[in-house]
């Protein structure tokens, strides 16, 4: 995966301002100072271990499965990098926001925002994206959801400024 991630940092024309380091999450705490970031983005493992089926590949078992490390893991990494007042964005199944939530508020990690993402307008959410800040205040916005296809195969246009890079994060 580091690999891959400074690819895309030089592809994006990042490769100068980027540093990619390998670690495991659990120990960031060994890699890098308490309170030295502002900002963190995450992907934690999406299912829990005994569910749904696992990947035979490796890297993408891991990625998907709290195989080798769990959402805690990483929102305790977040908490202990940033900085007060840093933020930590995260993508996380809609159906398990709730773990989400409850688990960023007990790292001290407060959700601030959160935005759902659907398919298709007028169907079931499948993911969140959420904003937390380390030692905000409680108040959480909801913002407009995020519609991924007008039709299948088909961008919306907000999805298409996104992907082309014309546009702020999705939660912005």
């Amino acid at each position: 995966m580091a690999g891959r991630a400074a690819r895309s940092a030089a592809l994006n024309g990042l490769g100068e301002r980027v540093s990619i380091v390998e670690g495991d999450v659990r120990a960031a705490g060994r890699l890098f100072p308490a309170a030295s970031f502002d900002a963190a983005v995450s992907n934690p493992p999406y299912r829990l271990l005994a569910s749904g089926r696992i990947n035979p590949d490796p890297e993408k078992k891991v990625a998907r499965h709290e195989i080798e490390a769990n959402l805690g893991d990483f929102l305790r990494a977040g908490a202990h990098l940033l900085k007060a007042g840093g933020k930590m964005a995260l993508i996380y199944p809609a159906r398990r926001m709730i773990d989400l939530l409850s688990a960023m508020r007990g790292e001290g990690l407060e959700p601030k925002r959160a935005r759902m993402v659907h398919s298709y307008a007028g169907s079931e959410a499948t993911l969140v994206l959420v904003e937390g800040v380390r030692g905000g205040r409680a108040e959480l916005a909801i913002l407009p959801p995020l519609t991924v296809y007008a039709k299948a195969g088909e961008y919306t246009p907000e999805m298409k400024a996104i992907l082309a890079g014309s546009l702020a994060l999705p939660l912005a």
